[in-house]
């Protein structure tokens, strides 16, 4: 007996050794794909599509005519590199491109990165701004980040985003009641593998081998869940559309649009700084300054939906109200600092409505190749008309100078 106890420790640490060590060694052999950074919170890690400064471009470039700054609607999720808008629009105006671009950066970030684009000796910066977390996204950096204290005007306030709100897109994106054994697992695993390496490595690997044995969904059968669970439930709107479906998360996203919210409120007002101060410097440095604004999907398809027959979101009013303020105010400022600006919101519209389907299905906001594809074209359509009517202008003013 003493010696079956000996040697089940034995063969138990054994096994807890190997772990740990082959836990350390993918630690090494594997970076994160995201580097801690103390100015802009973190960067990507040098590897793949991402360049030795840490953004999504083939290579790093020493000089570009046009530098586009921005979040991960811009870094493109859901999309190869040659698929993010921006690489689409680079080669529509065929010119020399380089993209500075990372998921959860906002104004912050893009005051800084503005300065750092300046040393590719661009002709014109553009910064695209995304209106469903941006000015969130600007106070947490400038209340919470010393570097960045100068732009905070209120200090750090009370975390407003509860724990209800964070199980309802839980719910919303896994398609499981909160209080079901489904997600109680769920949460244990993502836990373990938050901390683990090795459970993440082996989970992924053997996805398909678990899908053939029925040990875990395929991801239609995931999106069909999700879906009905949607379909039954208040805190989403299934959305049908084009033989396609996506969900709408009003609920969830209202705190982050609306200037009701003090960090929200708060994060405007580090939005005005920061841009004012960029559109400052690309004056005096004669550097074209154009910022790009993509909205939420849900203001997307709420639009489609009043233009469309057969369709019903009335369920989104109440967001939409906020949405549309915080998009008067963007615009109001714009047009009082002299800040050139597009809004993409239209030609989105336009495209659900010739028959295009621009986001995936489920929760995820962000658009798929089809959407980064209209907005590429749609900031491309800008630019041009824009040209045209400057032409226009100058001819028009060199025949009355003539007569």
């Amino acid at each position: 007996m003493k010696n079956f106890l000996k040697n089940s420790i034995l063969v138990l640490v054994s096994i807890i050794f190997s772990l740990v060590l082959a836990e350390l060694v993918i630690r090494w052999m594997e970076p994160e794909k995201t580097v801690g950074n103390d100015i802009l919170a973190y960067i990507g890690t040098p590897g793949g599509d991402i360049d030795e400064r840490g953004f999504r471009n083939n290579e790093a470039l020493e000089q570009a005519s046009i530098v586009v700054i921005g979040d991960s609607q811009t870094y493109g999720n859901n999309a190869s590199l040659e698929e993010a808008w921006p690489q689409v629009y680079a080669g529509l105006v065929e010119e020399k491109m380089y993209q500075m671009a990372y998921g959860g950066y906002g104004p912050i970030q893009y005051r800084y990165l503005f300065d750092k684009a300046q040393e590719l000796e661009p002709k014109k910066i553009i910064v695209a701004m995304y209106l469903g977390n941006d000015f969130y996204d600007a106070y947490n950096m400038a209340c919470n980040k010393d570097y960045w204290k100068n732009y905070c005007g209120v200090g750090e306030l009370e975390n407003n985003v509860s724990q209800e709100s964070k199980n309802v897109r839980m719910m919303i994106l896994y398609g499981y009641d909160d209080d079901s054994i489904q997600m109680k697992i769920l949460k244990l695993r993502q836990l373990i593998r938050k901390h683990s390496r090795l459970y993440g490595l082996l989970g992924n690997a053997s996805r398909s081998l678990r899908e053939k044995l029925g040990l875990a969904q395929k991801k239609e059968e995931v999106a069909n869940r999700v879906n009905d669970w949607a379909e039954n439930n208040d805190e989403a709107i299934l959305f049908k559309y084009n033989d396609s479906s996506t969900i709408l998360s009003p609920e969830y996203r209202l705190g982050a649009v609306s200037l009701d919210d003090p960090k929200t409120a708060e994060g405007f007002e580090v939005f005005k700084k920061t841009f004012a101060e960029m559109n400052d410097l690309a004056t005096e440095k004669n550097i074209e300054f154009e910022v790009v604004i993509i909205p939420t999907k849900e203001i997307i398809y709420y639009n489609y939906s009043k233009q469309t027959e057969g369709t019903d979101l009335s369920g989104l009013d109440a967001y939409i109200l906020k949405e549309e303020e915080l998009l008067r105010n963007v615009e109001g400022f714009f047009d009082e600092d002299g800040i050139e600006y597009h809004l993409v919101l239209s030609d989105m519209v336009k495209a659900l409505e010739d028959g295009g389907v621009l986001y995936n299905k489920g929760i995820d906001g962000h658009p798929n190749s089809a959407g980064y594809e209209v907005i590429a074209q749609s900031v491309y359509n800008f630019e041009q008309t824009k040209n045209i009517e400057t032409e226009t202008a100058t001819t028009s003013l060199e025949k009355i100078l003539e007569e």
